[in-house]
């Protein structure tokens, strides 16, 4: 049962809301008529939530907040304001209000409202860090609490054991480069070579040449010749990054190597050379279109496509976001150091906003705040302004991204799901 202040120097307006609040008996609600009651009764105990009116005196609604929080840092606050005070409102945010409600008052929308509220104290109080140190469902360095991460981990488990192609698809920073390599580091190839290349950054006229050598004289008079990619990662697995860069001469080699697993450097008038290889590829284009537009060979995508492992955008899978940030922070600060805190507003801002640059985005962001920790904590302050913005409620999502879950409930989930499989894992 959770205990929940309610101030408001109106007196009506306090019977009404208790009345409504309390009637079901599931929450402990007590009143106080005006801010200096309020005060008085928040250092005789401890409350899960206060709703608290704006406009009161003499005592004011932001002076009441200054004092609880000093009081009840912990406890979640929502405020009542009348419609020309949402602005004051919404500076309140950011010093940690978990939302606003606007007068005359929505039944509905306040029930919601203090439901999310009592969740997001409730997580805060089980100690949000210590939470997401626990041992979670996790594949190699995958954070995988979304169950279209998980399919994606089963996947990847099953196809490791296999040597055939797999097509990696996803956006950019999505973590298409991760899967590869956890994929070669589970197979029977992990200790051959793994060896990647970018295609988008390499010249197209290079492409022949890197991946299949070329034969002496070709790179100029009198130079040796050359083992490509994949002669030089002969037993071990090359990624091809980006295959959609890949020029249309490479395809058709490829398409060659894959019938034949011979390997014809550029030059070479031979019938080539033979080299087992592994080919894992990414893809953040719609290779369908392209081979309908003849810029990509139907028949090497048909090779590429049996084995496919989708990795869904950030923005689709949000209960990664939060076990993301953790787990970036972790890697940041090394191994045997503490894990910095997280204000509540800054895991706000983190599960509200779009990541439009994905997981690449999310590791970037964690370098920056670690560098610019507040009194060893993860503050609003710390975070880039695009994300910092999205910590007030309404906040506008990058292009791409989607509108956030109510607040507290993805993070609730991941926080409860941590402390499930961390129980498994230790056993009865």
């Amino acid at each position: 049962m959770a205990r929940i202040l309610i101030v408001d120097d109106d007196q009506f307006i306090l019977k009404l809301l208790q009345g409504l609040i309390g009637r079901d008996k599931t929450h402990e609600v007590v009143t106080a008529q005006g801010g200096e009651k309020a005060v008085e009764l928040l250092r005789q105990s401890a409350f899960d939530l206060m709703i608290s009116d704006i406009q009161m005196a003499p005592m004011s609604g932001m002076q009441l907040l200054k004092e609880a929080r000093r009081l009840c840092p912990d406890m979640a606050v929502v405020l009542m304001t009348a419609y020309g005070s949402v602005a004051t409102a919404v500076e309140a945010l950011k010093d940690g209000v978990f939302d606003y409600v606007t007068k005359p008052l929505k039944i509905d929308e306040l029930a919601i409202t203090i439901e999310r509220a009592l969740r997001f104290h409730e997580t805060m109080a089980e100690n949000v860090t210590l939470r997401a140190k626990l041992a979670r469902y996790s594949f190699q360095n995958i954070v995988a609490e979304s169950e279209s991460m998980r399919r994606a981990c089963a996947l990847v488990e099953r196809v490791a054991a296999t040597d055939n192609p797999v097509l990696i698809r996803g956006e950019h920073g999505t973590g298409k480069g991760l899967i590869a390599q956890t994929i070669h580091a589970y197979s029977k190839r992990k200790d051959k070579r793994f060896l990647p290349l970018n295609l988008n950054r390499l010249p197209a006229i290079q492409m022949v040449t890197e991946l299949f050598g070329a034969a002496k004289g070709v790179l100029g008079e009198g130079m040796p010749a050359r083992d490509g990619a994949l002669r030089q990662a002969n037993g071990g697995v090359v990624m091809l990054d980006e295959i959609e860069h890949l020029s249309l001469p490479a395809q058709a080699r490829l398409v060659h190597y894959f019938n034949t697993r011979l390997v014809i450097p550029e030059g070479m008038e031979t019938e080539g050379m033979p080299a087992d290889v592994r080919i894992i590829a990414t893809s953040a284009a719609d290779l369908e279109a392209m081979a309908a537009e003849n810029r990509f060979r139907r028949d090497l995508l048909q090779r590429l496509a049996p084995i496919t492992i989708p990795i869904p955008p950030l923005r689709e899978r949000r209960e990664d976001i939060l076990p993301l940030v953790v787990d970036f922070l972790r890697q940041a600060v090394g191994p045997g150091h503490e894990v910095p805190d997280i204000d509540p507003e800054a895991l706000r801002a983190c599960q509200n906003y779009g990541w439009p640059g994905n997981v690449t985005e999310v590791e970037e962001m964690i370098a920056q705040a670690c560098n610019a920790l507040e009194n060893g904590r993860v503050t609003l302050n710390t975070l880039p302004a695009a994300v910092a913005a999205a910590a007030v409620a309404g906040a506008a999502v990058p292009a791409g991204g989607q509108a956030p879950p109510p607040r507290g409930t993805a993070l609730k989930a991941f926080l409860l799901d941590s402390l499930k499989q961390s129980r498994k894992n230790q056993g009865p």
